[in-house]
């Protein structure tokens, strides 16, 4: 039997995300954002919390099949899934690399690579970020991905599109 999962709140994930180790930053990182797309599927889906518990305690307990059911769903876009999919991985990689010192510095090339931070770096207001360790680099798409993530949660199904692309085309999608 599987053990119950405790949910990890916005105040608890900031403070784990933010302080500690690599490994404990990785890992609360990892287990914030799988808390929100767990709470965003929550939202979409029909509110029947049996069938929903079942579903999400069962064949969607784990992180990878919600992000794909999440992308699937149009919930998040494609750019979104693989960020999710490297953060997941890197979580992965801390937990299993406990024998050896592992750092953000190990996962560098994948950092780099991070869709959701190299659209903030594309403007003025995120410029400033290419000059951050890669550590705060991570933490800081961590932090933009749980804000699309819960306010997505909060209006239900919106574009899979960053809310600041919007902006600086100067469309906004909402009223």
């Amino acid at each position: 039997m599987r053990k119950k999962r405790r949910e990890i709140g916005w105040s608890e994930g900031q403070h784990g995300a933010t302080g500690g180790s690599d490994i404990e930053v990785a890992l609360y990182s990892a287990a914030l954002l799988d808390t929100r797309l767990d709470e965003l599927l929550r939202s979409f889906f029909v509110d029947d919390k049996k069938e929903l518990d079942i579903l999400l305690k069962g064949t969607l307990w784990d992180f990878a099949p919600k992000i794909r059911v999440a992308y699937l769903l149009g919930l998040i876009s494609q750019e979104e899934a693989a960020d999710l999919n490297v953060v997941r991985e890197i979580r992965n990689d801390f937990a299993h690399g406990m024998d050896r010192p592992i750092s953000f510095e190990d996962f560098k090339e994948r950092i780099e690579g991070l869709e959701t931070m190299r659209q903030f770096m594309a403007h003025p207001w995120g410029q400033h970020m290419d000059s951050q360790p890669l550590r705060e680099r991570f933490v800081s798409t961590i932090f933009i991905l749980d804000r699309y993530l819960r306010f997505r949660c909060l209006l239900k199904r919106l574009p899979s599109h960053p809310p600041f692309r919007y902006v600086v085309d100067g469309e906004w999608p909402w009223p």
